[in-house]
């Protein structure tokens, strides 16, 4: 049976003809485009897909169905010795290659006014690095820290892409020498989609050779780890422990030792940094108890009761923002990937999907016409036997892109201002003394991961601004 054939076939049985109704007018080229996006179509999961959309139902929690989190570890209370500990733990962890990231690199920079992977977006530092070059200057400097040079750790960097973004990542890994890491040392693995489909359950045509498609949200992260096989490459590399991050933080630090170990020796399948709301109506998803299990809700979801509610301290009972800064053992991961991942709830968006109108033309409809579907990350976290939380300082540990310059929140200006101001507390911090002048000091991951190493330096009469410290 031709391709054609089997496509037709299962057209036919998912009540989906229509996709085929321009099939004889296309050129051989747009007939094998069309073939080659409906055969990436799981039809038998058409019909769960408009069943979900049948029954979208607003969650709205009240008081009493959420419960705040209960043991959350404040970094701040972290006693001198026990930061070391950790922090040598960490090291050694890394040093044993037994610690593996994940970036979430799918997007596109066009929030920022950026028609590129987000994480290619020069932000404006004075070094003039995107932050693929800062997360990997993260990595390289972290090796280093974990032993001797001949015996340092391998990091593993995996990187998830998405379709509109896998190529050109590629590529620019490939042009700039993967930015001092190994080639064998970054496995990129591409983020997998759903089709949309219109309010009766069909299938959108975009144009009449091309299905439309979006990316299933981060909880895409889990079937990609399966099919793109890096749980296998996971395996074999000995990796037992992930940290799971957004390529859009700043002031991330990948693979923190102190995380990694704090979550480790805490013997939980998985963990989370957490920092604290800023204010009772931020919009953040936030971390609680529901049933007993750990979920995050959105802001969306809970009432002003909740949203300001506070203790006898005067501080918000529900605080605890997720910053997408994840810990996992390897066999959480697994187990997720395996046989969690079907549980989880579809999150469904009516949206205007571009598609082919009554004149057979390609174009966004003045209304919503249809759905798009996405699975979240956190929704796994659920079914977790065990999790540790550790709160961070927002200025140390959360700088957020997210925004086009000039914003007020989450923007690329924003995240200058609290990466120069948590630089300039490192060298203060080592006996700096005199800063001239205004802009951003930058200091180099390559030169100090977060604030050691710096004792020398901050021998300086005084610092002009803007510096690079490289």
């Amino acid at each position: 049976m031709t391709t054609f054939n089997k496509i037709k076939e299962l057209c036919e049985q998912n009540e989906q003809m229509h996709v085929l109704k321009y099939y004889n007018e296309l050129s051989k080229e747009e007939q094998e485009q069309l073939l080659n996006d409906l055969s990436q179509i799981d039809f038998s999961i058409l019909k769960k897909l408009y069943s979900a959309s049948q029954t979208i139902t607003k969650r709205q929690l009240h008081l009493g169905d959420i419960e705040p989190l209960g043991d959350v570890k404040n970094s701040k209370e972290l006693k001198e010795q026990e930061n070391e500990e950790l922090w040598d733990f960490g090291l050694q962890l890394v040093k044993e290659k037994k610690v593996g990231i994940i970036t979430l690199a799918g997007g596109q920079g066009s929030r920022l006014g950026f028609s590129h992977p987000k994480g290619m977006y020069n932000i404006g530092l004075p070094s003039g690095k995107n932050l693929f070059q800062i997360h990997a200057d993260n990595i390289l400097k972290l090796e280093q820290l974990s032993g001797s040079n001949k015996e340092k750790g391998l990091v593993v960097w995996y990187v998830m892409t998405s379709e509109s973004t896998d190529t050109e990542t590629q590529q620019y890994f490939k042009e700039n020498n993967y930015l001092g890491l190994q080639p064998d040392q970054v496995i990129f693995f591409q983020q997998s989609k759903l089709p949309s489909l219109t309010f009766d359950g069909k299938l959108i045509l975009e144009t009449k050779s091309t299905i439309s498609f979006s990316p299933n949200g981060n909880g895409g992260i889990y079937p990609a780890l399966k099919d793109c096989h890096v749980l296998e490459h996971m395996e074999k590399s000995g990796i037992e422990y992930v940290h799971v991050v957004g390529i859009d933080n700043l002031l991330c630090k990948l693979a923190d030792p102190i995380f990694i170990a704090y979550c480790a020796r805490s013997n939980t399948q998985g963990g989370a940094k957490v920092v604290e709301k800023s204010y009772p109506d931020e919009r953040v998803g936030i971390f609680c108890n529901c049933k007993g299990k750990v979920e995050v809700v959105e802001y969306s979801e809970i009432d002003q009761e909740i949203s300001n509610l506070k203790d006898e301290m005067e501080n918000l009972v529900f605080k605890h923002s997720n910053i997408v800064n994840h810990f996992y053992t390897f066999q959480y991961l697994s187990d997720i990937c395996e046989n969690w991942f079907d549980e989880m709830k579809y999150h469904i968006a009516k949206k205007q999907i571009k598609c082919i109108n009554v004149d057979g033309e390609s174009a966004f409809p003045e209304q919503p016409n249809g759905f798009k579907f996405e699975k979240f990350i956190f929704d796994a976290f659920k079914f977790a036997s065990s999790f540790s939380f550790l709160q961070v300082e927002r200025n140390s540990d959360f700088a957020p892109i997210k925004n086009k310059e000039g914003s007020l929140n989450d923007s690329p200006n924003t995240a200058r201002d609290m990466l120069s101001r948590l630089h300039i507390g490192y060298l203060k911090s080592a006996g700096a003394k005199s800063f001239v002048g205004e802009g951003v000091c930058e200091i180099s991951s390559l030169v100090s991961y977060s604030g050691e190493g710096l004792t020398e330096i901050a021998k300086r009469e005084e610092f002009n601004l803007p510096i690079y410290i490289d």
